[in-house]
C-alpha cells in the first residue's frame, strides 16, 4: 500500500509491503465531484490549487499530533487508471482501515448541517470506515473534533440502525449474521450501482473481481454467490423478510428471483433472527440453480415451505421460505420464491411433518421451470414409435403413443419406424446458436430453441425386408440407461432444422415414379400459465421425380 509522508512539505507516496507497513492514520470523507487530489496530481506536483488539497493537510497535521509518520487517503493514494491495483484495493479496504492506527472522519458538511443529516452517514463506502477502525473521530469542515465513536455510540447507533453492543465489540460485529450486515447497508448509496456490492466485501469477508459495467444486480448476486462459497448462513436467502403475518396468496404463480436484487431487500430485517447450527448439509451452486438440502413441508398444488437454519432468538420459531416447486421426471426437485408471501416464521414443531429432500433453488431469470409440451400425434399416425427419450423418467415409463411430453429442460426425443430411419427432436435451455452450436434453421421456445433431424444409418435396404437396426449413432452418444446426453456433440453429429421431409417409399404398391413425401414440421404455441407446446405437424407432399429419395431436413 502507498503511504503519504506526514513530515514531508510537499506530498510524498512511499510504498510498502506486508511487514513493512509502518503504523498509519488513514482519512475518511466523502468525495467531491471537483476538486479532489488524485495519483496522477500528486505524480505531477500540481495539487496545491485543488479544494481537495485541504483534506490532506488537515489529515497530514492529525497525523504529526498521534504521533504517526504515515497517513492515507484514498483520493492519491491508489492509481486508479490501473484496474488491477483499483481492485487489490478494493479488496483490501477493509483490512487498511482495521489496520489504521487512527481513523478521522471528515465531515465536509458540519456544522452547516446536524450531525445526524451528514451525507456521510448516507455513503455505502463509509459504513465498513465506521466499523473496522478500532479508534474513530469525527471532525467538521473547519477541523474541530465533534467527538469519538465511543462517546457518541447511542447517536450513531441510532443513525444507522446498527445496535450499541455490535458497535462498541469488533468481534461481534464478525458474529452477525449476514442479512443483518446487509440490513446495514440498505438504506445507504453509492455513485456507481456494483459499487453497492463492492463496499461490502470486507464487511462479509469476501474477495472477488471487480467488474464495473456489470450493473448492481449482477454485482450484488456475483457478492452473494462468493460469499455462499465460503460461509453457510441461511438469512441471505430470507430476504423480504417482514415480522407481520403476511398475506398467503399462494396460487398466483408470478416468480420472483430466487436472491435478492440489492441490499435495499434487507431493509426490515429482524435483528432477532439468528443462524442455528446446519440441519441440512452443504449447498452448491450448479448450472442449475443453487443444490440444496432443507427440510420442506410439501402443500398441495405444487407449493412447499422449506424450513431454513435460521430462528427467532426468543421464540424459536424456524424461518420458512414459500417455494413454488415443481419435480422434474427424473423425480429432481426444483423450486422458485413463491409472489405475494413473504419467508415467515412457523412454530419449531412443523419440523415434525417435514420431509428432508435436495433441491434446486433458481430465479426466475432461467428458463427451467417453463412448461414445454411436445406433441407428437402427427409422427405416431405415420406408423413412428417413441423408442428412448432424454431426461429418463426412472418411476413411469411413458407410453409411446401417448404422444404428449412435458419437459422443463433440455430434453431429447428419438422415434423409430419399422422401414424408415429414426427421427431425432431435440429441445436446448439458453440460446446457444451464437456461440458453437452449428444449428442453424431451428425454432425458438422460451430462451432456448428446438430442432429435428433423421438418424442416417447407411444400411443397405432389402426388398419387402425389415432393416436390421445395429447400434445407431444415437445409442453411441448415450451412457447406459440413457442418463446422460452430450448435446454438443449430438448437435454436430446431425444436420438440424425446423423440419424435415420424408419419403414414404416403403408403403405396399407405391410408384418410383411418384414418391409420397411428407414434411414434418416444429410448430410452437404458447399456452396459459406460462407454458409453451411444440407440435411436429405433418403435411403431405406428391412429387413425380424418378430415383430414390433419402429422408433428410429441408431447408
Amino acid at each position: 500500500m502507498r503511504l503519504l509522508d506526514a513530515h514531508s512539505r510537499k506530498l510524498k507516496l512511499v510504498n510498502f509491503e506486508g511487514r513493512e507497513i509502518p503504523k498509519y492514520v488513514i482519512l475518511s470523507h466523502t468525495w467531491e465531484k471537483e476538486g479532489e487530489v488524485t495519483f496522477e496530481d500528486v505524480s505531477k506536483n500540481d495539487y496545491e490549487h485543488k479544494s481537495g488539497y485541504s483534506k490532506i493537510e488537515g489529515c497530514r497535521q492529525l497525523a504529526i499530533r498521534h504521533k504517526c509518520d504515515w497517513f492515507w487517503i484514498d483520493t492519491c493514494c491508489i492509481d486508479k487508471s490501473s484496474s488491477a491495483e483499483l481492485s487489490e484495493a478494493i479488496n483490501s479496504m477493509y483490512a487498511w482501515y482495521q489496520r489504521a492506527r487512527f481513523c478521522f472522519v471528515y465531515l465536509a458538511d458540519v456544522p452547516r448541517v446536524p450531525f445526524s443529516e451528514s451525507r456521510w452517514h448516507t455513503r455505502g463506502w463509509t459504513l465498513q470506515e465506521l466499523l473496522a477502525p478500532p479508534w474513530v473521530y469525527f471532525y467538521d469542515a473547519t477541523w474541530k473534533k465533534i467527538g469519538s465513536r465511543d462517546s457518541m455510540m447511542n447517536l450513531i447507533s441510532e443513525i444507522t440502525g446498527i445496535s450499541v453492543d455490535i458497535i462498541e465489540d469488533n468481534y461481534k460485529i464478525k458474529r452477525a449474521n449476514t442479512a443483518l450486515k446487509l440490513s446495514w447497508v440498505s438504506r445507504r448509496e453509492t455513485s456507481r450501482e456494483e459499487d453497492m456490492a463492492y463496499c461490502l466485501m470486507g464487511l462479509l469477508d469476501v474477495n472477488m473481481p471487480l467488474l464495473y459495467g456489470e450493473g448492481g444486480t449482477k454485482a450484488f448476486h456475483r457478492l452473494q454467490k462468493e460469499l455462499m462459497k465460503e460461509h453457510y448462513d441461511h438469512t441471505i436467502f430470507a430476504w423480504k423478510l417482514e415480522s407481520r403475518s403476511p398475506e398467503r396468496q399462494w396460487y398466483k404463480r408470478t416468480l420472483i428471483p430466487f436472491l435478492a436484487p440489492s441490499p435495499a431487500a434487507f431493509s426490515k430485517w429482524d435483528a432477532s433472527i439468528n443462524t442455528i447450527p446446519p440441519k441440512g448439509t452443504h449447498y452448491v451452486s450448479t448450472n442449475l440453480g443453487l443444490l440444496i438440502s432443507l427440510p420442506i413441508i410439501f402443500l398441495s398444488d405444487g407449493i412447499g415451505l422449506g424450513l431454513l437454519d435460521c430462528e427467532h432468538e426468543t421464540t424459536q420459531n424456524r424461518i420458512a421460505l414459500p417455494l413454488f416447486i415443481q419435480t422434474r421426471l427424473d423425480g429432481l426437485h426444483f423450486g422458485t420464491k413463491c409472489c405475494d408471501i413473504s419467508p415467515f416464521a412457523v412454530p419449531e414443531s412443523a419440523t415434525k411433518i417435514a420431509l428432508f429432500a435436495k433441491i434446486y433453488l433458481q430465479d426466475t431469470r432461467s428458463s427451467f421451470f417453463q412448461e414445454l409440451s411436445v406433441r407428437w400425434s402427427a409422427l405416431s399416425i405415420n406408423d413412428y414409435e417413441l423408442a428412448d427419450y432424454y431426461p429418463p423418467n426412472n418411476r413411469n415409463r411413458i407410453s409411446s403413443m401417448a404422444g404428449n411430453f412435458k419437459f422443463y429442460g433440455d430434453f431429447l426425443l428419438r422415434f423409430r419406424h419399422e422401414y424408415l430411419d429414426d427421427i431425432l427432436i431435440m429441445g436446448r435451455r439458453g440460446d446457444n446458436r451464437d456461440t458453437h452450436s452449428p444449428i442453424k434453421n431451428d425454432i425458438q421456445v422460451f430462451s432456448g430453441y428446438a430442432a429435428i433431424t433423421s438418424v442416417s444409418s447407411n444400411i443397405r435396404k432389402q426388398e419387402g425386408q425389415q432393416r436390421s437396426r445395429p447400434l445407431s449413432s444415437w445409442e453411441l452418444l448415450l451412457q447406459p440407461n440413457f442418463d446422460k446426453v452430450d448435446f454438443d456433440q449430438l448437435e454436430e453429429s446431425f444436420q438440424w432444422s425446423s423440419s424435415m421431409d420424408v419419403v414414404m417409399n416403403h408403403l405396399e404398391g407405391s410408384n418410383m415414379d411418384c414418391a409420397r413425401r411428407v414434411r414434418f414440421r416444429l410448430k410452437r404455441t404458447e399456452l396459459k400459465y406460462n407454458r409453451e407446446a411444440l407440435t411436429i405437424v405433418s403435411t403431405p407432399i406428391l412429387e413425380t421425380m424418378p430415383g430414390d429419395y433419402p429422408s433428410k431436413p429441408s431447408s
